[in-house]
């Protein structure tokens, strides 16, 4: 599985900036190589962290 770079990263967040986590969850795998399953964890983890008030009220937002 490849580590992402800053620019990979920045990405990434500006999908969860948005709250488009599926989005950012597709990326995240495409990057990667990781499964679904394995893309969902790790946003999942970076979105609490690196966007905690955007997490605390996320609620399934549709992905455009």
């Amino acid at each position: 599985m490849s580590q992402l770079t800053d620019t990979d990263w920045n990405r990434v967040d500006s999908f969860l900036s948005e709250s488009r986590v599926l989005a950012a969850v597709v990326l995240y795998c495409e990057l990667t190589g990781c499964s679904l399953i394995e893309g969902q964890d790790a946003i999942g983890e970076r979105f609490r962290t690196a966007f905690p008030d955007l997490f605390r009220t996320y609620r399934d937002v549709e992905d455009e």
